[in-house]
Parts: C-alpha cells; sequence; structure tokens
C-alpha cells in the first residue's frame, strides 16, 4: 500500500465513480492507487485488450472512441472524458475485454487502481463497494440514455 497524497483524495472525492465516500474510505481507496501521466496523442487503453485496471483522470481531458464494425476507416468518438471521471469500469463490472480505446487529448494524469486490489476492498468493506457500485449504475445508466438517444436520432435521420 502507498501513502495518499492529497490530490489523489481530493481526486477520488470529486470523482463520478467514488462520489459519496467517508473521508475514512477515500483514504482506504487512496492507500491502492497509482499515479501515471500521459502525453497529448498517447493511447492509455485499447479496445479489446484485457481490463484489468480502473482509471480516474486527475488533470486533462481524453478521447473515447470505439472501433467500426471490420475495422472500415478510423474509429467512431464516443465522447470526451474530463477531470474526475473514471474509465476502465465497464471491464470491471464484467470482467471483460476493454469496449473502448481511450486517448490523451490534452497532457494527462491519472491514477488508477488495480480490479483485484478495488474487489478485495469492496469484500472488506461491503459500504465502500455499495455506494462504488451504485455510482457506477448511474454512469452507465447515463451512458446508454446518451447512446440511446445517439441511436434515436440516428435512425430518424435514416427514415425520415
Amino acid at each position: 500500500m502507498s501513502t495518499p497524497t492529497a490530490p489523489q483524495i481530493n481526486s477520488l472525492r470529486e470523482s463520478d465513480c467514488f462520489r459519496g465516500l467517508s473521508e475514512e474510505a477515500l483514504d482506504r481507496v487512496a492507500r491502492l492507487c497509482q499515479s501515471c501521466s500521459f502525453s497529448q496523442g498517447e493511447e492509455i487503453v485499447h479496445e479489446m485488450d484485457p481490463g484489468e485496471t480502473l482509471f480516474v483522470i486527475v488533470s486533462g481531458v481524453v478521447d473515447v472512441e470505439i472501433s467500426r464494425p471490420l475495422d472500415i476507416g478510423e474509429g467512431i468518438q464516443v465522447g470526451p472524458l474530463k477531470p474526475g471521471a473514471c474509465f476502465g469500469e465497464i471491464s470491471l463490472v464484467d470482467g471483460c475485454f476493454r469496449s473502448a480505446s481511450v486517448r490523451a487529448r490534452t497532457d494527462v494524469e491519472v491514477i488508477y487502481i488495480a480490479d483485484s486490489d478495488l474487489r478485495s476492498l469492496f469484500q472488506a468493506d461491503h459500504e465502500i463497494g455499495f455506494t462504488f457500485m451504485l455510482n457506477i449504475a448511474g454512469i452507465l445508466s447515463r451512458r446508454i440514455r446518451d447512446a440511446n438517444i445517439r441511436l434515436r436520432n440516428a435512425v430518424t435521420g435514416l427514415y425520415v
């Protein structure tokens, strides 16, 4: 375990996935965190790679991209993520491969936590696990709603 820094704890406190945790719980999560930086244009995770890490953006902006069917042409931009946003949460929930690639739009600093460490923490402290999973459910619900709106707009545009 590492000694948490104030910026790590602040980033967790303001993050989408750890919102609502007590200071003690944030400290426990922060002890599992590592920091890493990426340069503009650098790929952070690649779609279809094994997903074994959750990331929280401390500073900078990343682009999320999914590949087109049969890898024809450039990928489809799903959207940017800004400080406080997390990525890698889908693989944490379902244990499958990465569902998208993430690339640094600007220089980016992230904190990351191994899925296995988070799962161990959730087993030891069910309140942390429940709050985290409730937050993740909210994040994924918003993303599904957004995807539904995009799909409806695309279909409507094709058939009007």
